[in-house]
């Protein structure tokens, strides 16, 4: 191989590493805002749950009260 051919072959391995890198950091990224926006649905659902507890606690409380 000529000296020009070695060093192309070289830059293409160099180019397919970094393209390899910039995808692996892409998918993390991506995992970890997918893991988040799951957390804040998780977190929403929970305080929709205490809040419908709370108003139950409330009805509850009448109840007992007018008996």
């Amino acid at each position: 191989m000529e000296n020009k051919e070695i060093k192309f072959e070289e830059l293409k391995k160099s180019f397919e590493a970094s393209l390899r890198l910039i995808e692996e950091n892409l998918a993390e990224k991506l995992s970890q805002e997918n893991q988040i926006e799951n957390f804040k649905n998780d977190m929403n659902k929970i305080k929709n749950h205490i809040e419908d507890t709370e108003k139950n606690l409330r009805d509850l409380e009448y109840l007992i009260k007018t008996k």
